[in-house]
């Protein structure tokens, strides 16, 4: 169990696709938990950039629901840019625990070194505190 945590998914050396959460507060009365999502886009070197401007399309799913977002994939290196933030509230089941599903996919639409890469998928679970 755990307060927060990461899953990350390499796109290829060098640059990776992260959704950061977070339990911000959890109501005891109403059996809640507060979580805030963060889906980041990563450069783990100096010399791994993107230069794009263009408005690119994303989505993120909390708990089951889904959110759409806009960002540009421009990356400078040893960045880790933040392309969404979403604070949600899930219920927890009868017992006080909570697995959470979190999956985000970006269309980066941009060439690596010479790879074309377009939708790029993390995916993975977060055990919450027991309430």
């Amino acid at each position: 169990m755990a307060s927060s945590g990461t899953i990350t998914e390499s796109i290829r050396t060098g640059y990776q696709l992260k959704i950061a959460w977070e339990v911000g507060s959890q109501s005891v009365a109403n059996n809640t938990s507060s979580v805030t999502v963060k889906v980041q886009l990563v450069s783990t070197g100096s010399c791994y950039t993107i230069n794009s401007t263009a408005s690119k399309s994303g989505s993120v799913t909390i708990n089951g629901t889904k959110y759409t977002f806009s960002f540009t994939a421009g990356l400078s290196g040893n960045q880790t840019k933040t392309l969404y933030t979403k604070t949600v509230t899930v219920a927890h089941a009868a017992n006080g625990t909570k697995s959470c599903s979190f999956s985000a996919t970006c269309g980066i639409n941009v060439t690596l070194s010479g790879t074309y890469y377009g939708n790029v998928t993390a995916s993975g679970t977060g055990t919450f505190d027991t309430i």
